[in-house]
């Protein structure tokens, strides 16, 4: 096997033992609100990226209709 799974994807700079202890230390140490940094700008994109895709699926398919 290529990696040991899933040890490849643990950092030894988080110094977590696993999933649940991440869990159980972020919410220690952080509080819990910690568990939603960021969560303001994926919002904020994905809307940004939602309106794109559906006004400009209508003006293709008006364009489209016009021809």
């Amino acid at each position: 096997m290529l990696y040991d799974w899933p040890l490849f994807l643990q950092r030894p700079e988080w110094g977590y033992t696993g999933m649940m202890d991440a869990i159980v230390t972020i919410n220690r140490d952080e509080g819990p609100l910690a568990f939603w940094k960021g969560v303001e700008a994926v919002f904020m994109r994905n809307t940004i990226c939602m309106l794109g895709m559906v006004y400009g699926y209508k003006e293709v398919g008006a364009t489209s209709l016009r021809s």
